[in-house]
């Protein structure tokens, strides 16, 4: 070993040394933890004077920005623009038998608080005095305030004064402007006397005086008198004994100028204005706090608070955790692989710092690559049957036995990589988890297994002998169980979504593995349970599974350290709850960083004391489970504050709104002061819905346009251990209907939408009636337009046709007489082709008129304007065909029925209009066809039309309408007297037929 190197060696020694002798928790005290709130905080000034937590729960402060009330997480402030409140300056708190609370003021004032309401008392009341230190109450209920020269009694009615020269054995106040305290005393031959609750009492016989004269006293919160002596040291009067506290015990030799408090724990605190610190004395151990406390309070949930005179408020705490850390560069803060021999050693692998060891001795070996290390990046710690430490880095694995460093046999080479767990059976055979497999070893022999013999993944990340044989190996993709030589994989098919497994542990018959992303996984014969931050964990990453003995897993991630119930996380798998409650420890509990390290193994300890250590980016935290404070159930749950369509609400009043107040937002919270931001709220509104609404740790919540009814609205909590609260905060709110749901205005508008559904029947009934009427003279109509077509066609066939034929029959007859002249034969001959001819063509204008054959020959179009050029030639009217091609947009019934409405509008116009000029046009637009017919006649008004043009007409336009509607149509009529006619029609879509 060179120079160079031993230098070294004995200053990192030295350095872990005196560090581990500081900070053991075997030797060290217990270290003090402080959590400050000041006006950054919602504190509204920095002085608090006094302390208070009333039944409630609430913790009450005394500053000289207001009276202020503290939950545990947020502070509410009541000043000067609080009714009622007519002081900011408070000095000092009291809570009396009935649950008032009571605040004093600088400028003598009584502030009195009850039901949610304050009042204060002043000169107008016959308050007279300044300076209210403290406040008391007899055991008849009245109320004693004590100043700088006066002490009153108050029992509600009026206040009485009573000065020093007043009071017996002569117990006078302290002569002292600024005095805190407010206790007046006296010492004669008979002893020490004070006022306390309006009674001057013997407090201390004069036997029991202490030798060296008395500075002061004060009054603690439990009623116990502290002498402070002008010597150094004070004396504790009442209690459980009398004790003195002297400056052998570790208080200043100078008269004590600050509150003195016991804890229920034993553990004295004395605040020494001199030196500004605030001293806790415990088994003989002294600790300061550089603070100047005016006053100390504990609570009922063992929380000790400080009030200062700049500072704030603090709170003080054993800490949870301590860290073991190293001034020898940061990389020997970065902690993976921890172990604790079988002789007491205790060694520490770091990243990039290599190899720390601190004997039972309390002798420190740092061992690095000058000392032999492959590297000084460390990946796993075993110690072998023979007490061997084989130490695995980045590059390999070695022996270390004292500072000797010499290589581990490795003949295949299997080895020579990052080697991140290594485990050893009792029949000698060495497993190490690598990047390139699980190799074995044992006596002289080796093998591996890989992802070709069915390993989810060649990166091994940790092992587990479980108590039934089974070798469980976690991979970066999944869990193995080798079993007989044989693997069974668990991965992502199976439902195993982890990334990479970094911890193994065995308890209750389960097999618990946690992963780098994917959370905690409990696997059983039943099947695979995962538990991630949905069912309550803390983080998805869990570094370690430590188990403390106690039925608690013990599990560091990225977000600090986690404790978790094990009964929990089985009523979980199990399908009896469904979340955990994890205690989560970080940078309040006292730890450096909240990044713990895992994935190199061994990645956690527990010691032979019951603590846990758990490697972090910053250090070894060491957590003491002892020193955990645990809420004993769910705190009280209160509404503090209820806001109607916006609007502040008196929450001491029934609530009930009227139909137009149906928005309704309120606060809640639950006073503790264990690990208050941890608390958990539930609500829901009864008659509304009646399952309860999961908040986390939100304390306000909102219903917006609520119908009228009667609601509950219950509010209960939970300090994180899943017992939720058994009596939850209430309050009923009714929401009165409008007027119009009420019973009367229901009764009567029944009675109108009664008579209106009489009127509705019967003028329905006339409106049937009229359309019946209607549709009669309608189909009268249809069939007298009938009977004209049948007698016009009849008329046709006999008139026209009929006589041509009988012609014909008649010359027919003639050309067979044999008897004729063959000139007249010839003759008749001649005029029977001429006859049969026209016959042929009186034929085709009856059937022209029943069914327009051209539609099939030339098509629509062409057929429409064949009708209008007949119309033209036959009645002298100038109309003119405007026709585009639409054959492709209709089939033949389609086609009819446009042709019929066209025929319809011209005959129309031919027998009504009187008109000279007359257009009809048809256009297509896309798949839509718009067809217009236009005259310049007489025109008519379309509401007057059965009046002023008859029924024949009236049923044109009818008709019109008619096959307009069966062709998917809309048809329109624009037509005024005198102002010619014209009517549209608008198909759309229309739909190919035939």
């Amino acid at each position: 070993m060179t120079s160079d190197a031993g230098n070294r060696r004995f200053r990192c020694t030295l350095a872990w040394l005196c560090l581990m002798l500081a900070a053991s928790p075997a030797v060290a005290p217990a270290q003090i933890a402080t959590d400050v709130w000041t006006v950054d905080n919602g504190l509204p000034q920095n002085s608090v004077y006094d302390i208070r937590q009333t039944r409630d729960g609430y913790l009450w402060l005394a500053t000289f920005g207001g009276l202020v009330r503290f939950d545990g997480v947020r502070f509410v402030t009541f000043d000067r623009t609080t009714p009622g409140i007519g002081s900011l300056r408070i000095r000092s708190l009291h809570e009396d038998a009935g649950g008032t609370l009571w605040a004093g003021t600088e400028d003598g004032q009584l502030i009195q608080y009850r039901d949610g309401r304050f009042r204060t008392f002043g000169a107008a009341d016959g308050l007279n005095t300044e300076y209210i230190l403290r406040i008391e109450d007899d055991a008849g209920g009245a109320l004693w305030l004590t100043s700088l020269t006066l002490t009153i009694r108050f029992d509600g009615q009026r206040f009485e004064a009573f000065r020093p020269g007043e009071l017996p054995r002569g117990v006078r106040p302290v002569d002292r402007s600024g005095s805190w305290r407010g206790i007046w005393w006296s010492q004669d031959a008979e002893g020490l006397h004070c006022l306390i609750a309006g009674h001057v009492r013997r407090c201390l016989p004069a036997s029991q005086l202490p030798g060296g004269p008395v500075a002061d006293i004060s009054l603690d919160r439990r009623g116990t008198l502290w002498l402070h002596l002008a010597t150094g040291g004070a004396v504790r009067v009442g209690g459980r004994e009398e004790r003195a506290y002297t400056v052998a015990d570790g208080l200043p030799s100078h008269p004590i100028e600050g509150p003195i408090f016991e804890a229920v724990d034993g553990t004295l605190w004395a605040g020494d204005a001199t030196s500004g610190f605030l001293l806790r004395m415990r088994r003989g151990v002294v600790e300061r706090i550089a603070t100047r406390a005016i006053c100390v309070y504990e609570d009922r949930e063992g929380s000790l608070w400080i009030g200062t005179t700049e500072t704030g408020l603090r709170r003080a705490r054993a800490r949870v955790v301590s860290m073991l850390t190293s001034d020898h560069g940061p990389s020997s803060n970065n902690v993976y692989a921890l172990l604790h021999g079988s002789n007491g050693t205790v060694s520490t692998g770091t990243w990039g710092g290599g190899l720390i060891r601190r004997q039972p001795d309390g002798d420190t070996i740092v061992l690095s690559t000058l000392e032999g290390l492959p590297s000084p990046y460390i990946t796993s710690l075993l110690e072998d049957r023979s007490g061997r430490l084989l130490v695995a880095t980045s590059a390999g694995v070695v022996i270390v036995s004292e500072s000797h460093v010499s290589p581990l046999p490795d003949p295949e080479g299997w080895l020579k990589t990052s080697v991140w767990v290594m485990h050893e059976d009792d029949d000698g055979t060495r497993w190490f988890g690598t990047q390139r497999g699980l190799a074995w070893q044992r006596a002289g022999r080796a093998g591996r297994y890989t992802s070709a013999d069915g390993l989810p993944h060649d990166e091994v990340t940790a092992l587990l002998r479980s108590a039934s044989g089974d070798l469980w190996i976690g991979t970066r993709r999944g869990l193995s169980r080798l079993r007989d030589g044989r693997l069974t994989s668990y991965t992502e098919a199976d439902g195993f979504l982890g990334n990479q497994v970094r911890a193994l542990a065995e308890h209750g018959g389960a097999i618990w593995a946690g992963t780098y992303d994917g959370g905690l996984y409990r696997l059983t014969e039943n099947g695979l349970t995962q538990f991630t931050t949905a069912h309550g964990l803390h983080d998805n990453g869990v570094f370690q599974l430590i188990d403390d003995g106690q039925g608690h897993f013990w599990a560091g991630g990225n977000r600090g350290i986690a404790r978790l119930r094990i009964a929990e996380l089985e009523a979980v798998a199990n399908g009896r709850s469904d979340a955990v409650h994890p205690l989560v420890l970080g940078l309040q509990d006292g730890m450096a960083t909240l990044e713990c390290n895992g994935g190199r193994h061994p990645n956690g300890l527990r010691m032979p004391d019951g603590t846990v250590w758990i490697p972090t980016q910053g250090g070894v935290a060491v957590v003491d489970p002892s020193r955990v404070r645990d809420a004993t159930g769910p705190p009280p749950v209160h509404l503090e504050a209820l806001r109607i369509n916006g609007r502040p609400a008196d929450l001491d009043r029934p609530i009930e709104l009227g139909a137009d107040e149906d928005t309704l937002a309120f606060d809640y919270t639950a006073p503790t002061f264990v690990r208050a931001a941890d608390v958990r709220f539930r609500y829901r509104l009864a008659g509304l819905h009646e399952d309860w609404v999961e908040a986390g740790t939100r304390r306000t919540a909102a219903y917006h346009q609520l119908p009228p009814g009667r609601y509950r609205l219950e509010v209960v909590a939970t300090s994180g251990n899943g017992q939720w609260s058994a009596n939850p905060a209430a309050l009923v709110v009714v929401i009165h209907a409008p007027f119009w749901r009420q019973a009367w205005f229901q009764m009567l508008a029944g009675a109108g939408v009664m008579g209106l559904a009489i009127l509705f029947v019967l003028g329905r009934a006339e409106r049937l009636k009229r359309e019946r009427d209607h549709q009669r003279a309608y189909a009268r109509q249809l069939i007298d337009a009938q009977e004209r077509e049948r007698r016009r066609v009849s008329n046709d066939l006999h008139d026209s046709l009929g006589q041509t034929l009988f012609m014909i029959r008649q010359h027919a007859r003639a050309v067979a007489d044999e008897a004729a002249p063959a000139g007249a034969r010839g003759a008749a001959a001649g005029t029977l082709a001429n006859l049969a001819a026209r016959a042929t063509d009186e034929m085709k204008e009856i059937a022209h008129a029943l069914t327009p054959y051209q539609l099939d020959k030339i098509g629509l179009a062409g057929t429409l304007e064949g009708m209008v050029r007949r119309v033209r030639e036959a009645c002298g009217l100038e109309i003119v065909a405007d026709i585009e091609p639409i054959d492709d947009l209709a089939g033949p019934d389609t086609r009819i029925g446009i042709y019929r409405i066209v025929q319809e509008g011209v005959n129309n116009i031919v027998r009504h209009a009187a008109a000279t000029e007359a257009v009809v046009r048809v256009r297509r637009h896309g798949r839509a066809i718009d067809i217009e017919i236009w005259d310049n006649g007489v025109g008519f008004s379309p509401t007057d039309l059965p009046a002023d043009r008859g029924p024949s007409a009236g049923l044109g336009l009818t008709t019109m309408q008619e096959r307009a509607l069966a062709l998917n149509g809309v048809l329109q009529v624009q037509s005024a007297p005198g102002g010619g006619t014209t009517v549209t029609v608008h198909l759309e879509p229309l739909i190919q037929q035939g």
